[in-house]
């Protein structure tokens, strides 16, 4: 299903959502897999209105602090 979702956001035809779905659904997953399914579309899930989650999950995965 990840792999799906993640098609439809590199082909640029995900249906539309509001930043905050887009937002919450990346939250409710595991790390692993909202890596999994942002890896190499960080502009495409930026233009869906991810960007915080993005950050988030850099600052988890890096261990940075803000």
């Amino acid at each position: 299903m990840l792999n799906r979702i993640r098609g439809l956001v590199e082909r640029q035809v995900l249906p539309a959502m509001s930043p905050k779905v887009i937002s919450h659904f990346l939250r409710s997953l595991p790390q692993d897999n909202r890596l999994q399914i942002m890896l190499d579309l960080v502009d495409a899930w930026s233009e869906l209105g991810a960007d915080d989650v993005l950050l988030e999950t850099l600052m988890e995965v890096t261990g940075v602090k803000a």
